[in-house]
Formats: structure tokens, C-alpha cells, sequence
């Protein structure tokens, strides 16, 4: 089953653990470095991508407005010459002359912005939501105001719609010429202004993203090429790198040890602002009585799962919402297991088994 932050929303945490995502890097690497992908590519439309690999690629394909500054939650003009707030709800944008899309589609322009998010706003060609309309649920409509200029008018004043939507990937802008010529085939054709480009595609196997030549943005490409092999398992690709058929991977939290013991390799250890949890039906059956659910918060070793299953190499989440994301509650207590306080708050004597 996969959940995403929609999916997680109809229910509630009783735990949330924050973890780590570390990667293991060869030193020197090559300018077509091989990198290992746990999922293959599912869905190229932005707007209806279906996960990581796809918002990678498209980040790396395609040009947002703005874009977060590498390794932050700040972010700085991409696609955009300037953003001018006019009011809580009111921005006008500017773009750069010259940002030319791919496969041959012209030069981007204020009516490319406008049908990427009209998508968002009204779906696709037959009025379909996407899958992602909700990253930019604020937005109320974009109007054109010139060749390379236009206004972005929101419901409501929303923080949110630049931090999940307008910099990441659903907030990739699209050539409107492209997506109407293409039709059904933007899931599996992606044509951007980005630093690279989606060179090849061999479904379960890989994928070859190659630098852009045509460029005019501010991030040029570090590689000429990067290959992402598709290997589901994580101890399995962290053997290919021991091998060195990979330049790059992810491995988990029980080869940290390894990896760091590794010749010619860099750890890179990124706080992660994803969580694990356990999600609880709060209107169904026992667990719909606040007294029960407050008896499994205090009965869960929370430490003990992050010495097994992550080999403590993990930190615990005090809340849902990470440090240095708009929201975080610093202060948030921590809950540590107490057996005797589980028993108090259960409603009823423990059923047999």
C-alpha cells in the first residue's frame, strides 16, 4: 500500500518517527556517474506524478518559477526574473526572455505558466483533478499581462503554495504547445527548459538524464550524464557499489557502519522531513474512544522500534511537521513508554489474548 501525505490526512498518528536518509558517494566521481533508484519512473505529468523518482527528474527536467536553494527551505528566483508581492494575495511575475523548451516547443512564455496552473485549478483536457491539484490549492487564477509577464491572484494568503508547490515539482511549467501535441503521452514524455534532459528510458531497467545544451537558467548541470539504475532493494544496490558498478546510493540505517568503513566513499547523512507513523481509524470500533488510543500511545516503546528497526541511527520525531519546516512545534513533548499510565487510561478490563 502506498501512502502519501493525502492518504495520512483522513487519519491520525499515535507515533512519528523522523528518519535519515543516507547515501553513500565515491569519491571523484565520474562526470556520467551511475546512481541506484529504488522505483522506476510511473508517471512523468507533474501534476500527476506518482513519487520520488518522478519528482527528481522533473525538478531536474523542468523549471519552477522559484525553486529552493539547494539543501534549504529558502528559495530564489528560477524560471522567474522577478516576483513582486502586490498584496496577501496578489503577485506578479516576470519571467526570463530566452528559457527555450525542448524537442523544438518555443520559447517559454506568461502563457506557458498559465496552463501549467490552470491545470491545477480546473484539471486536465477532459476536467479530471490531478493528483496533485492540492499542492496549489490556494490559487485562485493566473492572468497574462504580457509575452513574459502575468499575475497570480490566491483564495487566501498561503505559505503552503510555495513551499509544496510552486518550488517542487508540481510547480513545473510545462510548454503549453508540448502537453496539447502530446496529449495522453505526457506521462511518459517529459519536455522542459531545465538544466537536463530525459535522454532515455528503458522501463525496470534505467533511465540516462543528460545536461542541456540549450539551457539559460541558473543552475547548470554538475554531469554531462547521470544513469539511474532500478534496484528495489537497498542492501542489493549498496552490494552493486561495494562492486563499484554504482557511483551513488541509498542503503539503510544497519550499513551505516559498513559504509563508513567503505575506501574512496562519502557518507552523506540528510535529516529527513518525512516520518513513520501509526495511523488510527479515530471514528470506528475501540478505537474511536480517545481513553484507548491514549493507552497505545503509552505503551509504545518508540526508542525500542528506533534501536530495531533503524539500529538507532535514526532521530524521533516530536511532531509531524520537521525542524526548519513553516510550523514545527519545538516545543512538543515527548511521550516515552509507561506501561502503568497505558493501563490507567484503558477504558475496559483487557480482553483474554
Amino acid at each position: 500500500m502506498k501512502l502519501d501525505r493525502r492518504t495520512f490526512l483522513a487519519g491520525s498518528s499515535a507515533l512519528a518517527i523522523l528518519p535519515y536518509t543516507r547515501f553513500a558517494m565515491a569519491a571523484g566521481a565520474r562526470t556520467n556517474p551511475i546512481i541506484a533508484l529504488d522505483a522506476d519512473i510511473g508517471n512523468l505529468d507533474p501534476g500527476n506524478r506518482v513519487g520520488t523518482t518522478e519528482g527528481n527528474i522533473i525538478r531536474a527536467v523542468c523549471q519552477t518559477l522559484v525553486r529552493f536553494e539547494p539543501g534549504k527551505t529558502s528559495w530564489t528566483n528560477d524560471a522567474a526574473k522577478e516576483i513582486k508581492q502586490i498584496s496577501d494575495t496578489e503577485f506578479d511575475f516576470e519571467l526570463n526572455p530566452g528559457q527555450m523548451f525542448t524537442g523544438g516547443f518555443g520559447e517559454m512564455t506568461a502563457d506557458d505558466v498559465k496552463f501549467t496552473y490552470d491545470r491545477y485549478i480546473n484539471g486536465d483536457k477532459n476536467g479530471k483533478k490531478l493528483a496533485y491539484a492540492d499542492d496549489l490549492e490556494a490559487l485562485k487564477s493566473v492572468e497574462v499581462t504580457g509575452k513574459y509577464t502575468g499575475k497570480l491572484v490566491l483564495k487566501h494568503p498561503s505559505a503552503a503554495l510555495w513551499l509544496i508547490g510552486i518550488c517542487d515539482a508540481s510547480g513545473a511549467i510545462l510548454s503549453k504547445k508540448a502537453a496539447e501535441q502530446l496529449g495522453d503521452k505526457i506521462a511518459t514524455t517529459l519536455v522542459g527548459s531545465g538544466p537536463m534532459v530525459l535522454k532515455e528510458w528503458r522501463p525496470k531497467e534505467q533511465f540516462v538524464l543528460a545536461a542541456n545544451p540549450d539551457y539559460k537558467g541558473p543552475y547548470k548541470a554538475h554531469f554531462e550524464e547521470i544513469t539511474g539504475k532500478i534496484i528495489p532493494e537497498h542492501k542489493t544496490a549498496f552490494l552493486s557499489y561495494q562492486a563499484k558498478e554504482l557511483d551513488f546510493t541509498a542503503f539503510d540505517a544497519d550499513q551505516l557502519a559498513t559504509a563508513k568503513g567503505l575506501p574512496d566513499t562519502k557518507v552523506i547523512d540528510i535529516p529527513g522531513i518525512d516520518y513513520t507513523w501509526i495511523g488510527i481509524n479515530v471514528v470506528k470500533g475501540d478505537l474511536a474512544d480517545i481513553k484507548v488510543r491514549q493507552a497505545i500511545r503509552w505503551a509504545i516503546d518508540v526508542d525500542a522500534i528506533i534501536q530495531g528497526a533503524y539500529s538507532g541511527a535514526t532521530s524521533r520525531a516530536k511532531t509531524l511537521l520537521a525542524p526548519g519546516l513553516l510550523g514545527n512545534w519545538a516545543d512538543a513533548p515527548l511521550y516515552t513508554r509507561d506501561i502503568a499510565k497505558a493501563r490507567r487510561c484503558w477504558p475496559r478490563p483487557a480482553r483474554p489474548g
